[in-house]
């Protein structure tokens, strides 16, 4: 009998284990429409050797395909988050660190794989964003009717909410925190590279005043970025560092962590003194912090990956490509565009050598910033060449800019080897009422560019005969 009951037991525990077992090993996807969507997505990861595949539909839960259940929930969210933002641009998006995840979207479908070793050759992830490209086309053709998918992500309170920029999942994550606080809000971010915390998004009720303020490394708010446990603050000096005017104003707060598994990103902030809150409601925020982090972390990888493709590396100006999309959106009524050419800057490399010519150039490209307004869009366009875009900016404005500009480039001091070596520019100037359209002012503005590097340079001309608003510099500066 003893015999009889051991053997009952043992067997009700193999079968429980056995369907424990299978639910953990199919657990990443829940589906009813199981002739579709999961298969493909299974049949995806496979030819590609990855260790997740993801299909998303903007309206509903993604589905998940994983290699086996060890796979990190954390490499999951951020699969699943890429595919959010591809589907919501209808793009494609490719992340590259220590693995890789390649996304593709369109007609408000997303799909995407992830790789957990080191990436492959630009061949083979040539080959993957062609195949996705083709699988989200058949997803958005297909639409299979009926289809719920699903997929069990632990996520605390449940709440993932769908990703489509860096700016609008933060403030999402702002106004659930608020909700579940009843304080204001905020999300510091810390850029590795740059080596400092920042402000990007306050939720409603907090200080909008905040947004953009950098954070210093030792305020409460850019700690918790680089640790794993929240930190508290008695006053906004301690929470996000500030003036002595900040520390009046009492206040203080709680900042949690955000996390991409074992990585540190950003903050979650509430302001408030945090011995008012409750315990569920501590714990409650910590588990929001945890759930949203790698979401955040990937729409905050893929807007850094967007900034450097418009970005020129030498001077950390806008490119070409920025010119051309903000030139692309121009508001409506008077805007202007500068062309600027640094004078006899082959003669400065030849003299001095190269590494002189990149120091001028990251030194006008300082002088450039404080010498524009704000709002203005100074951009790289070729090896000393720059065109500068002004919004709004008339001809008489645009013209007092570049005045400005050519003032500040032969008066800021460059320096190379001890020694002052000096600089000057021409500049071109057209505005809309002397272009026939806003895609015509570059042209025009170069061509303005061409007479004052004929006229003497160090100088500023103006397009369509608007007129010249300095006289050509003394010889000795040819």
């Amino acid at each position: 009998m003893t015999s009889f009951l051991l053997g009952a037991v043992v067997g009700v525990a193999a079968t429980i284990a056995m369907r424990w077992w299978w639910r953990r090993q199919h657990a990443a996807v829940m589906y009813l429409d199981h002739r579709s969507v999961p298969l493909h997505l299974e049949l995806l990861r496979k030819a590609h050797d990855a260790d997740v595949a993801c299909a998303v539909r903007l309206d509903d839960e993604p589905v998940v395909s994983r290699r086996h259940p060890k796979v990190p929930d954390v490499a999951v969210h951020r699969a699943v988050a890429v595919a959010r933002l591809a589907a919501n641009e209808g793009n494609t998006h490719t992340l590259r660190d220590q693995n890789l995840i390649v996304a593709a979207g369109e007609s408000g479908w997303g799909v995407a794989v992830a790789r957990l070793t080191p990436p492959p050759a630009e061949s083979v992830i040539a080959s993957l964003t062609s195949d996705l490209q083709r699988a989200v086309a058949d997803l958005a053709v297909r639409r299979p009717s009926g289809a719920h998918l699903a997929m069990e992500i632990r996520s605390g309170e449940g709440y993932s909410p769908a990703l489509d920029t860096l700016p609008s999942l933060a403030f999402k994550l702002c106004e659930r925190a608020r909700t579940i606080a009843n304080l204001g809000t905020a999300v510091v971010l810390y850029d590795a590279g740059e080596g400092g915390a920042a402000v990007i998004s306050v939720s409603y009720g907090a200080d909008r005043r905040l947004l953009g303020r950098p954070v210093p490394p030792e305020a409460a708010a850019a700690r918790a970025c680089r640790g794993d446990t929240p930190l508290v603050a008695d006053d906004m000096v301690e929470l996000l560092g500030g003036t002595q005017a900040d520390r009046r104003r009492g206040g203080g707060g709680a900042a949690y962590p955000l996390r991409d598994g074992r990585v540190g990103f950003g903050s979650l902030v509430l302001f408030g003194r945090p011995s008012e809150l409750g315990r569920d409601v501590w714990e409650q925020v910590m588990w929001l912090a945890a759930d949203i982090g790698p979401q955040l972390a990937a729409a905050a990888a893929v807007q850094a990956a967007e900034d450097r493709a418009l970005r020129d590396p030498m001077t950390g100006l806008p490119n070409r490509t920025a010119l051309d999309r903000a030139i692309g959106s121009a508001p409506a009524g008077p805007n202007s565009v500068l062309c600027v050419d640094l004078d006899h800057f082959k003669r400065l490399n030849d003299t001095h050598g190269h590494a002189a010519g990149d120091a001028a150039l990251r030194h006008v490209a300082g002088l450039f910033r404080r010498a524009l307004r704000e709002g203005d869009l100074p951009a790289r366009v070729g090896g000393e060449e720059f065109a500068f875009w002004l919004a709004g900016a008339d001809a008489p404005t645009s013209l007092e800019v570049a005045e400005r500009v050519r003032a500040a480039i032969e008066e800021g001091p460059f320096e190379w080897a001890g020694r002052r070596v000096p600089l000057t520019c021409s500049i071109g100037v057209a505005s809309t009422d002397s272009a026939d359209a806003v895609l015509n002012l570059v042209t025009a503005a170069d061509a303005a560019l061409y007479r004052a590097k004929r006229g003497g340079r160090n100088r500023v001309e103006v397009a369509s005969g608007v007129g010249r608003i300095r006289e050509p510099a003394a010889e000795a500066s040819r």
